[in-house]
């Protein structure tokens, strides 16, 4: 999906509603490099940099339709992980993918993922999928925001830092919110998040 298709995406982000309660302690096993852009407009926090993020082994459920509809799938992947013993906060990681443009896809179309990271050898079952999302440098834009911000954000990762720093969308990986939080603990109910772009440089 090229860098046009994820600005797309990006008004359908803004009204991204509540992930499910528990994707709380989470870290990014990344090696920093590069630049760090910091702003705080109103009251949105975003740190930027560009990372080597290794690639993760996850465990998914496939929302087709509305990408406001994922937290449904969110609930389906707990609900799978959780008799098995593979929800271990802080190692296990909640991530979210999107993978189509809501301009020229129809948006009982849209397919989204809901992940948790598995460790190697967890097996597929019902409907859950077993995929890995490919490492590599990303740009990656830690968060700390309203369900209303989540456009504003992306917005000014895409279309700011990454070509104000010399790096272009690498279109052949996927883009990815990774969930820091539970909002619900938040003394203002905000995400804390990563939002992480794979890049190149220009």
């Amino acid at each position: 999906m090229c860098k046009p298709l994820r600005n797309a995406c990006l008004p359908l982000r803004k009204n991204l509603p509540s992930i499910r309660n528990g994707c709380e302690d989470m870290v990014c096993n990344a090696v920093y490099t590069g630049a760090i852009f910091n702003t705080q407009e109103g009251q949105m926090k975003f740190k930027a940099e560009a990372k080597q993020i290794q690639e993760k082994l996850v465990a998914c459920v496939r929302n087709v339709g509305p990408y406001t509809d994922i937290p449904k799938a969110m609930e389906k992947i707990f609900e799978w992980a959780g008799p098995k013993g593979l929800i271990q906060f802080p190692k296990t990681e909640c991530i979210a993918v999107y993978h189509d443009d809501p301009k020229t896809v129809a948006e009982s179309d849209l397919r989204s993922d809901a992940c948790l990271t598995v460790p190697a050898g967890t097996e597929a079952g019902g409907n859950v999928n077993i995929m890995t999302i490919p490492g590599g440098l990303f740009a990656v834009a830690r968060i700390e925001v309203d369900p209303s911000e989540f456009g504003d954000a992306w917005d000014k990762l895409l279309g700011e830092w990454i070509p104000k720093n010399g790096y272009e969308s690498d279109i052949d990986r996927m883009a990815y919110e990774l969930y820091l939080n539970d909002h619900t603990q938040h003394p203002e109910g905000k995400f804390i998040l990563d939002v992480c772009e794979p890049v190149t440089k220009s």
